[in-house]
């Protein structure tokens, strides 16, 4: 590869994770306003049906829901958005297949990443200026306010998703590539997702490594690392739940677990029961098997999500399901979903993404994910989910870590 191909995927990649809504209206991205240059691509790789299949699928869906008084001008620009994200699903599945230099992408942008978390913590000292990469929003009930890292992103959580692929690849790289300095690199992925303090995000990256390290434990046991950092894990734990619940329990992170066991945690609740509960109350209205439509969602769920949560300033809330399986059964109904689950297995079966420690951990990551957050416009997502279909860094295939365990 060509130093000057090299740069250009950088860009790319730099555009997705650092800067992607950068002075941009809440809601659009970088990514979605390029869609034309993805179709060219796209079309130049020899994919020149990709309009075709995307019109094929809405076509049924369009017939139905025209059918039930919906807003075309929301309809027209929310189907626009959704092909767009569509082709750079579509574009970004062809890059990962294309390059040859994924690891060194990833090491610029955890160094990159580090960068701009320096610059962040030099903005702590400046409160006005907090706003530029930390959210001072608060999170929970009785839960003082704090800032959380966000980097460019709009919210905390969108970019502790956005890192999280790293942070499975370099954990997994330290229990089983034996890399110089591998604390250094730890911390270097560690330290800004837990300031993040993205607690969903964060319980199903090490929640899903745990879950791996089961499922494919012969060869994780192998590892004398992950052994000893099961160890240390065990050690830090119990040490952070002492200091949490005797020392400190009146801390944030205390707090808001206890919240969310209790059922006061509105942004957990909102975004895994409220959602599907609201999901079907507003596909209900409509049609409960071909959902209410692209962009009709906040239409038709605007006066059934005030009245639920009973808003006040009702004008002033913007509807929306945090939630990509609520917001497919909102939108798609019940055909929707199920026309998800089937592609997702098909295409986990087809690649065979069982056979790398990696996509398999990315994928349990993705499919949990997608009923506790997202949206069905998220490409953060659906780049998790190409990552996985993708034949990507094949030093995780079982053959291999056999075989290199087989030659130690």
């Amino acid at each position: 590869m060509t130093i000057a191909r090299r740069e250009i995927e950088w860009l790319f990649v730099f555009v997705y994770f650092f800067v992607n809504s950068l002075f941009l209206p809440h809601g659009l991205l970088y990514t979605s306003l390029l869609f034309p240059f993805f179709w060219w691509y796209l079309h130049s790789n020899g994919s020149k049906r990709t309009g075709l299949l995307f019109g094929l699928f809405l076509l049924p869906y369009f017939a139905i829901h025209t059918n039930q008084a919906i807003d075309y001008g929301d309809y027209l620009q929310s189907s626009i958005l959704f092909f767009s994200v569509y082709l750079f699903t579509l574009a970004t599945y062809k890059f990962i297949q294309k390059s040859n230099n994924l690891e060194w992408l990833y090491r610029k942008v955890v160094e990159s990443n580090l960068l701009l978390l320096g610059f962040g913590i030099i903005i702590l000292t400046i409160p006005p200026l907090w706003s530029l990469t930390w959210s001072t929003e608060p999170i929970s009930p009785g839960v003082p306010i704090f800032p959380r890292f966000r980097g460019f992103t709009y919210e905390p959580s969108y970019y502790s998703l956005l890192f999280a692929p790293f942070v499975i690849y370099y954990y997994l790289k330290c229990f089983f590539q034996g890399a110089q300095h591998w604390w250094k690199t730890l911390l270097a992925v560690t330290i800004p997702l837990v300031l993040s303090l993205s607690f969903g995000v964060i319980a199903l990256v090490f929640g899903s490594i745990v879950l791996i390290s089961f499922m494919y434990s012969r060869a994780f046991w192998k590892s004398s690392r992950f052994r000893n950092l099961v160890k240390l894990s065990g050690v830090l734990l119990l040490l952070a739940l002492f200091l949490g619940i005797v020392v400190f329990p009146d801390n944030p992170v205390s707090l808001r677990i206890a919240n969310i066991f209790s059922g006061q945690d509105s942004s957990f609740q909102g975004r895994t029961s409220d959602s599907f509960e609201l999901a079907y109350l507003i596909a209900k209205e409509k049609n409960m098997w071909f959902g209410v439509g692209l962009g009709q969602v906040k239409i038709v769920g605007h006066e059934i999500i005030v009245n639920y949560y009973n808003y006040t300033d009702a004008d002033n809330w913007t509807v929306r399901l945090p939630n990509a399986v609520a917001d497919t059964l909102a939108t798609f109904g019940l055909t929707g979903v199920i026309l998800r689950f089937m592609l997702i297995l098909y295409l986990a079966v087809k690649t065979k993404v069982y056979n790398n420690i990696y996509r398999m951990n990315l994928f349990i990551f993705a499919f949990a994910y997608q009923f506790t957050g997202s949206f069905i416009f998220n490409i953060v997502e659906y780049v998790m989910w190409a990552l996985a279909f993708s034949p990507v860094f094949n030093q995780y295939d079982l053959k291999s870590l056999r075989k290199s365990s087989s030659e130690s």
